[in-house]
C-alpha cells in the first residue's frame, strides 16, 4: 500500500515536470470551433459578391487568371499509331500536339458509314486509367455506335501521362506545380481541350458545326469550362460536376477544378448565364457524396442562370435531370446525354445501340515504344524543362531590377498588411510566458516565450513548419541556456491553429490541400497569410525589444516564406533556415516519390517559378541568411551537385541585383 502511494506520488511529480516542459497552448480554443476554418468562411462572405458580368469581361477575367494567353501552342501534328476494327466503328490510337513540344495520347472512335458525323469531346474524370477507364469507354462506344465521332484523351498528368507513363493522381502538389509555373492545371486542360476541338474540326468526316462535349466528375468540370469558353462547342452535358464555386471552399476537390481569384469576380451561374442560349443539360445524382456537386448546389446555379436563357427565348436550352444514383455516369445518364445531343443536332433514329465491348487497359495503350513516350511529357518533366529554360534566361540577363522584381513578387502574393490591434499576456505556464496578438484582420496569433535567467539582447523568433509543439525541445533549451530569449509562433493552420475539418478533408493528400486551394479561390494563399503574420509578429517583437539582436528561425515551407519576408521587408536581421526547399520544380520521378515527407501545399504561389523560383528569393533578401540543408519537393536531401548548382545561381543573381547580403550554406 505504501509502495502504491509512493508510485502515485512519483507519477504525479513526473506529470508536473512533463507539463512544465511541454510547450503549452495559448489560445485554448476548443477544436470543434475551428477558428482557422471560420476565417476562411468569413473571407468567403467578404469576397463572394455576385456579379452579372458581361460575357467579354468574364472571358477576359478567366483567361487572365487561368493563364490561357501564356502558353505557346504548337501545330496539331496528328499521328495515327494504329487502328482497331470493332464492327460498327473503328478505334484509332493517336498522338497529337497541343502546346509546343507537348504531345497527347488519345483515342478516336469513328463510326463506319457516310459522314460527316457530329462529334463529341468525351473528357474523363478521376477514374482509374484515364481515357481507358470503363466509364469513358462505355460513353465513347455508345456515341460511336450511334453515329458520333468521339475523341477521348488523357487529361494532363493522367493515364499514360503520369509518372513513367503510368496512371496516377494528377493533382495535389504535383498538379499545383503548374500553378507555380504560371498556368494552373485547369488552364492547361482548357488549352488542350481547345486543341482537341481544332483536331475534330480538321477531320473531313466530322461536321465542324456539330461538336458537343460531355464528361462526368472531373470530366464534367472540363466539359463545363470548355463549353463556356469555346463557342465551337454547340451543346454540352456535364455530369455529376455542376454545383457552385462557393461550395468548393473547404470541401473535397482537385486543383484541376481551381480558378485562382475566381470567387472574387464570378460564380458558376455567371458563366452559365454568359453562354446563353447554348444548349446545356446538367445531370446530377441524388446520392452524390461530394458536397460541391450535390443537387442543392446545382439548383442554386441553375435557378440563377435560367432567367438569362428565358430573356433570350431559349428557356428549353438549359435543362437538368436528376438520377437516383451515386457519383457515377450510368447507362440511364448516358442515354439522356445521347438524347440531348440528338435533339440539339437534329438526329433522328429508330433505336439506340447500347452494345458494349470492354477493352483491357493494356490493349488501349497508345505509347508502346520509347520514341512515342519521349514525345509525351509528364508534369514533372514539363515543369522541369520550362523552369530550366526560364532560369537560363534569367541568369543570362545583364542586370536585374531589384525593385521591379520585389514589385512583381508583391503582386503575386497580394498581401494585405495587417497590424497589432491588441497584445495580451495570459498567465504563465511553468517557465513559459504566453501572449496573444489580436490583429486588425481578426486573427489571433499565439506566442510562447521562454527567457534565459541571464540578461541578453539575443532573441530568436521561431516559425516552425509543423507548429510550436513539433519544434525540437533540445534546440530551444540549448538557445535558452546560451542566454537567448526564444519566441515560438504558431502561424495560420499550424500547431494549435490547425483546422480539424480541413485536415480531415485532406485525408491522404498533402497537408493544406484544402486550405490552400480554398484560399486561392478567394484571392489569397497560405504564403500570403503567413507573410502577413510574420510581418505582424516581427514588428511587434522589434517594438517590444528595440535593442534585441533578432534571428528568425524557420524550416521547410516557413523557410520559403521567410525568404519572401527578407525580400519584401528588408532589414538587418539574421535568418536561420533549415531544410529549405531549393526549388518549386517537382523532383518526383515515380508516383511512389509523392509521400507525406514531401513539402505540403502551403508552399504554392501562382507564377513563382516563372518569376525566379527560390534562388531569386534568396538572392533578393536583405540581411544575413544561414541555410542549413536543402531539400527537394519530395522531401529528399539534395545531391551535392544540386546544392552547388543552386549556390552558383544564387551568387550569379546577387551579382545581377547588386545585392551584398550575407548568405552561408551548411
Amino acid at each position: 500500500m505504501r509502495f502504491y502511494i509512493y508510485f502515485l506520488f512519483m507519477m504525479a511529480s513526473t506529470s508536473m515536470a512533463i507539463g512544465q516542459d511541454a510547450i503549452p497552448e495559448v489560445l485554448g480554443i476548443p477544436k470543434h470551433l475551428d477558428r482557422t476554418a471560420n476565417y476562411v468562411q468569413h473571407r468567403l462572405k467578404e469576397v463572394c459578391i455576385h456579379h452579372n458580368g458581361a460575357k467579354e469581361s468574364i472571358y477576359g477575367y478567366v483567361t487572365s487568371h487561368l493563364g490561357l494567353d501564356k502558353a505557346e501552342m504548337g501545330s496539331l501534328d496528328v499521328q495515327v499509331v494504329k487502328e482497331m476494327d470493332l464492327g460498327d466503328f473503328v478505334l484509332r490510337y493517336i498522338v497529337f500536339q497541343t502546346m509546343e513540344g507537348v504531345y497527347v495520347p488519345a483515342h478516336l472512335y469513328v463510326p463506319k458509314g457516310e459522314g460527316p458525323f457530329p462529334a463529341v469531346l468525351n473528357s474523363h474524370g478521376h477514374w482509374p486509367n484515364g481515357k481507358a477507364g470503363e466509364i469513358v469507354q462505355r460513353t465513347a462506344q455508345l456515341l460511336a455506335r450511334n453515329g458520333y465521332v468521339c475523341l477521348t484523351m488523357d487529361a494532363w498528368g493522367s493515364g499514360e501521362r503520369g509518372a513513367n507513363h503510368v496512371h496516377e493522381y494528377h493533382g495535389a502538389s504535383l498538379g499545383s506545380s503548374l500553378l507555380d509555373l504560371g498556368v494552373p492545371l485547369m488552364g492547361m486542360q482548357v488549352l488542350e481541350n481547345k486543341r482537341a476541338i481544332d483536331l475534330l474540326q480538321s477531320l473531313e468526316y466530322v461536321d465542324s458545326e456539330r461538336i458537343a462535349a460531355t464528361g462526368a466528375s472531373g470530366g464534367g468540370n472540363q466539359t463545363f469550362w470548355i463549353s463556356t469558353l469555346d463557342e465551337r462547342i454547340k451543346a454540352a452535358v456535364p455530369v455529376v460536376s455542376v454545383g457552385t464555386f462557393e461550395s468548393y471552399i473547404l470541401n473535397s476537390n482537385c486543383v484541376c477544378e481551381l480558378l485562382p481569384h475566381g470567387l472574387m469576380h464570378l460564380e458558376t451561374s455567371d458563366m452559365l448565364a454568359a453562354v446563353a442560349p447554348k444548349p446545356i443539360k446538367i445531370l446530377s445524382a441524388l446520392r452524390d457524396g461530394n458536397a460541391a456537386f450535390n443537387v442543392g448546389e446545382m439548383l442554386r446555379t441553375f435557378n440563377k442562370a435560367q432567367p438569362f436563357y428565358s430573356d433570350m427565348h431559349a428557356r428549353e436550352n438549359l435543362a437538368y435531370e436528376l438520377f437516383d444514383e451515386k457519383h457515377d455516369y450510368t447507362l440511364p445518364m448516358r442515354l439522356s446525354m445521347l438524347d440531348w445531343f440528338d435533339s440539339c443536332f437534329g438526329v433522328k433514329r429508330n433505336k439506340v445501340d447500347t452494345l458494349f465491348y470492354q477493352i483491357r487497359d493494356s490493349e488501349l495503350r497508345v505509347l508502346n515504344d520509347n520514341k512515342l513516350k519521349n514525345k509525351v511529357p509528364t508534369t514533372s518533366s514539363y515543369v522541369r524543362k520550362r523552369a530550366e529554360y526560364l532560369s537560363k534566361e534569367l541568369l543570362s540577363a545583364s542586370h536585374l531590377d531589384a525593385r521591379g522584381k520585389v514589385g512583381e513578387l508583391a503582386k503575386m502574393l497580394h498581401v494585405e498588411r495587417d497590424r497589432v490591434q491588441l497584445a495580451e499576456s495570459i498567465p504563465d505556464q511553468g517557465k513559459y510566458h504566453r501572449l496573444v496578438i489580436s490583429t486588425a484582420q481578426g486573427k489571433l496569433i499565439p506566442l510562447v516565450i521562454e527567457s534565459s535567467a541571464e540578461v541578453s539582447n539575443k532573441l530568436k523568433i521561431v516559425f516552425g513548419s509543423k507548429g510550436n509543439r513539433e519544434v525540437a525541445p533540445e534546440k530551444t533549451s540549448g538557445w535558452v541556456k546560451a542566454g537567448e530569449t526564444v519566441v515560438l509562433v504558431d502561424l495560420f493552420g499550424l500547431g494549435e491553429r490547425s483546422s480539424t475539418s480541413a485536415d480531415q478533408i485532406d485525408g491522404q493528400l498533402p497537408r493544406f490541400h484544402t486550405l490552400s486551394r480554398s484560399l486561392l479561390w478567394l484571392g489569397e494563399s497560405m504564403m500570403s497569410i503567413w507573410l502577413s503574420e510574420m510581418d505582424v509578429v516581427i514588428g511587434y517583437i522589434k517594438k517590444e525589444f528595440p535593442n534585441a539582436e533578432i534571428e528568425v528561425v524557420c524550416d521547410r515551407e516557413t523557410a520559403v516564406c521567410a525568404l519572401m519576408y527578407g525580400a519584401m521587408y528588408p532589414s538587418a536581421m539574421q535568418y536561420l533556415l533549415s531544410d529549405l526547399p531549393y526549388s518549386y520544380v517537382p523532383d518526383y520521378v515515380a508516383a511512389a516519390d509523392r509521400t507525406k515527407e514531401g513539402t505540403n501545399m502551403a508552399i504554392h504561389l501562382p507564377g513563382i517559378i516563372s518569376w525566379g523560383d527560390v534562388q531569386l528569393l534568396l538572392a533578393l533578401g536583405k540581411g544575413a541568411f544561414y541555410v542549413d540543408g536543402l531539400i527537394g519537393t519530395s522531401g529528399r536531401k539534395v545531391l551535392k551537385s544540386e546544392q552547388l548548382d543552386f549556390e552558383y545561381k544564387v551568387k550569379r543573381l546577387k551579382e545581377l541585383l547588386n545585392n551584398e547580403s550575407v548568405i552561408h550554406f551548411n
